[in-house]
């Protein structure tokens, strides 16, 4: 004999069974696999038969080879893990007594009757023949199916019969076992009924450890207890697999999926307490390819990834994040006011990054920082020396304009130099032509802007009312529009290259400016006159 008593800890208390309550435990367990087992049996034996007619071929070896399964496979689990040398008669059920062989001996004589019982019947009520023989078709199979459904609730019998034969061998032979009675059944039945028709009930735990307790062998128990409670996931597998429950695959998904949908996985922590109890899991069960696992698994390593990362840096580990982290405070703290220094500050800064041991990245970030700034320094300093050099250039003089670019790149620091030089390379006949253009258009009404464009839509939209024609007129209004949007567009990148993007206008392009708008009105003056 072999056996010792059980623990598990769930709900936050241990719960422990005896040697005997264990043992009794796992022969319900069993029995209930060997009801299947000869379930199937029975149903193999109907499927053969085919109908009423052929379960009279049935013979007594075809019976008494479902009994010959039921005591085999049960002495091999007593001898497997409870005691050896048991002899098949020492649990044989009394003999001719057995549920479902004591029903064979009078088969052929109910198939009989109930056919006979059917034909007389029909006959009664005046059927035609033909209606009678169709009738009879019908009701053959369904006393057929009773037939089946009662044969094996013989099988039922069978098996409670037996493991009380076994139970009594047990007690014969000193074997430890605390047998589980019919009042801890039903007690356990009206509790497990209590909680199922109550999802709100306050302590549900309490009362699954009472059932644990006392009768855990109940039908769909493991399946309910594993959804309802999906933190005790693991723990509760754990203790249905080591008790001989049959836990299907179907339930560990459904349970996985309860698990999933129930606790929170907003945070690392609380991902990685789910990831525990699948980990679990997977050493009881395999579980890989389960959604469930691959919806963890990809949280865990967005999580960690998000750990390893900082300043949109992606680190190997999390400890090079964080020196990365602490670089990065050290320097910023540093040069916090780096928008104050000035360039030998900065040259003095970059010189002290390179000569420490600071993260790469983060290092060669600051080294930026220090760079944009001494660029922020040259473009004020460029800014100020061109803007007077620019304005004193002659745009009508080619040599000064040469001269003017030549002095620009020599004395030049920031890449904004590049765009005083665009300007005066472009200050050509043909540009401040565009640039005189595009001034007059800024200083236009929107009416004389936008005027023909809505003068034709408008005139396509009144004549739509009365012609398809008018289509043409909204489709002119708006090619004008696009063609006008095109040319502006086009003036406008002149005027910023000749203005260095807004920055500065060229005091001749103004004069230019002024004087076509003196001309303009002179000419204005003489038309009145006249």
């Amino acid at each position: 004999m072999a056996g010792s008593e059980y623990e598990i800890e769930l709900f936050g208390k241990k719960l422990i069974y005896s040697e005997g309550k264990l043992r009794d435990i796992k022969l319900h367990f069993f029995m209930d696999d060997l009801y299947e087992l000869i379930k199937m049996q029975v149903g193999q034996l109907f499927d053969n038969a085919g109908d009423l007619n052929g379960l009279l071929y049935t013979t007594n070896e075809d019976i008494t080879e479902i009994y010959v399964t039921m005591y085999d496979v049960t002495i091999q689990y007593i001898e497997k893990n409870v005691l050896k040398g048991i002899e098949a008669k020492e649990i044989f059920l009394t003999p001719g007594e057995e549920p479902l062989r004591k029903k064979y001996k009078h088969w052929n004589q109910e198939i009989r009757q109930r056919e006979n019982e059917a034909k007389r019947k029909m006959k009664e009520d005046g059927l035609p023949y033909e209606e009678q023989m169709h009738r009879f078709a019908e009701y053959a199979q369904r006393e057929f199916e009773d037939m089946k459904y009662v044969y094996v609730l013989g099988v039922i019998n069978d098996i409670v019969s037996l493991r009380s034969h076994v139970e009594e061998l047990f007690m014969q032979k000193h074997v430890p076992i605390e047998i589980i009675t019919d009042k801890d059944q039903d007690e356990a039945v009206e509790m497990f009924t209590y909680i199922r028709v109550n999802p709100n009930l306050e302590n549900k735990a309490g009362y699954v450890l009472r059932i644990l307790n006392s009768c855990p062998v109940l039908k769909n128990f493991p399946a309910y207890t594993m959804n309802e409670f999906p933190d005790q996931m693991d723990k509760l597998l754990q203790l249905f697999t080591f008790i001989g429950a049959s836990v299907p695959k179907n339930v560990i998904e459904s349970a996985l999926k309860s698990l999933y949908e129930k606790l929170p996985h907003d945070t690392e922590a609380q991902t990685l307490k789910i990831k525990q109890i699948l980990d679990n899991v997977q050493n009881i069960t395999d579980i890989q390819g389960n959604v469930v696992v691959g919806k963890i698994n990809k949280l865990i390593a967005e999580f960690d990834l998000q750990a390893r990362s900082f300043q949109g840096i992606e680190y190997p580990t999390r400890e090079a994040r964080k020196k990365a982290e602490d670089d990065y405070n050290i320097l910023n703290k540093k040069y916090r006011e780096i928008n104050s220094m000035n360039e030998g500050q900065c040259n003095s800064a970059r010189e002290w990054i390179i000569s420490q041991s600071f993260d790469s990245h983060i290092a060669q970030m600051f080294l930026l920082k220090m760079d944009n700034r001494i660029q922020q320094i040259w473009e004020i300093e460029d800014s100020e020396k061109f803007s007077v050099l620019f304005q004193n250039v002659d745009i009508h003089s080619e040599e000064s304009k040469n001269q003017a670019i030549k002095i620009i790149g020599l004395i030049g620091k920031s890449a904004d130099k590049n765009r005083y030089i665009d300007a005066i390379k472009g200050m050509n006949a043909e540009n401040i032509s565009i640039f005189q253009k595009y001034e007059k258009w800024k200083k236009k009404s929107i009416f004389q802007k936008y005027g023909i464009v809505w003068g034709l839509v408008g005139l396509g939209i009144l004549i739509l009312m009365f012609s398809p024609i008018g289509l043409l007129g909204i489709a002119a209004g708006c090619i004008v529009h696009y063609l006008q949007k095109k040319e502006i567009r086009n003036q406008q990148n002149i005027w910023n290259l000749l203005t260095v993007d807004g920055k500065i206008v060229h005091k001749q392009l103004l004069e230019v400016v002024e004087n076509n708008v003196d001309n303009l009105t002179a000419d204005k003056k003489e038309e009145s006159q006249c």
